[in-house]
């Protein structure tokens, strides 16, 4: 029969570390119908992992019932669709360990992609992501037609935010090719509160020009791994490069949405708190060992061994 992952697994295992691991193995030995199953049922384990970390756990990590939530709209990548988005971010505690005061949302892409399996190596390997579903891009492959594409994708996100929103207050987030878009959608409404990249490449120039900036004005996240596998050093900071309020966390893993955990996950709570009016003191930083700087200008490196996470979507 299927191997099913426990609702109660968070109260199986004695650490946030171990539940990570367990669920790993369990992926790494289910065959591709059992990990369909698992992929059904992530909400469940998301979910009991949420009400297990609701309960208090340091000194920085307080509730924010009385504020209101921010609502981020994120972009998933080439060859993709939010679904997968939301997996990986939910496995990487994204959506957990930010759930007190961020609601993230997740959109397809309007255009139909075939698989492709090559950028989505650590995924397509665990049985994940499947070569015979039919994904979504944000860009036509063909030139002739990338720039109508874009500007469909760019109509069809700020359709889905304005109608979908569930606060008062808007962000937006994307990763690798997601991100570029996500980009070029927040220079066009400076309302948002940020913007968030995970390990986007340069800007598509010919395309973006008439779009997005030289500089952005919104105070922006960029998530980017030491050890990119696709995209080189200049590559990878050309994004925080137009942002006039940027904060660069470095991890050191690859292209991937990594763990949230020890370091970059206080840097990521203290700049999102910072967005809801919830800073965390100099005091409650200092009791994890972390200097208290300004969230809009600092940089944080992952230095610690990495924990699994899964490729990012290009």
């Amino acid at each position: 029969g299927v191997q099913q992952l426990s609702p109660t697994i968070m109260f199986e295992q004695p650490t946030p570390r171990a539940v990570t691991a367990h669920v790993m193995e369990h992926i790494a030995i289910c065959s591709p119908v059992q990990v369909r199953s698992l992929q059904v049922r992530h909400d469940e384990v998301a979910c009991n992992l949420s009400q297990a970390n609701a309960m208090p756990s340091s000194a920085v990590e307080l509730q924010s019932s009385a504020q209101d939530k921010l609502w981020v709209c994120m972009l998933h990548g080439e060859a993709a669709d939010a679904q997968l988005m939301e997996l990986m971010m939910s496995i990487t505690r994204w959506l957990d360990v930010l759930s007190d005061f961020i609601k993230f949302s997740f959109i397809d892409a309007p255009h139909g992609c075939i698989a492709k399996p090559d950028l989505h190596a650590t995924t397509f390997a665990r049985g994940i992501y499947d070569i015979d579903k039919q994904y979504k891009t944000w860009l036509s492959e063909n030139s002739a037609a990338r720039e109508t594409t874009l500007a469909t994708s760019v109509k069809h996100v700020e359709h889905f935010i304005k109608y979908h929103s569930t606060a008062t207050r808007d962000a937006i987030g994307g990763i690798c090719q997601g991100s570029s878009v996500a980009g070029c959608i927040a220079a066009r409404n400076a309302q948002f509160a940020f913007y968030l990249n995970f390990c986007g490449p340069p800007l598509y120039k010919e395309l973006f020009e008439k779009e997005l900036f030289t500089e952005l004005e919104l105070p922006s996240l960029h998530v980017l791994g030491d050890n990119d596998e696709l995209l080189t050093r200049a590559e990878l900071y050309d994004l925080p490069a137009r942002c006039r309020f940027a904060t660069t966390c470095r991890h050191s893993g690859g292209h991937v949405v990594p763990m949230l955990h020890g370091p970059l996950k206080f840097r990521v709570l203290e700049f999102m708190r910072s967005k809801v009016g919830i800073a965390a003191t100099t005091a409650e930083l200092s009791l994890q060992g972390l200097p208290a700087r300004d969230p809009m200008i600092s940089t944080v490196s992952e230095d610690s061994e990495p924990e699994p996470s899964f490729d990012s979507m290009q």
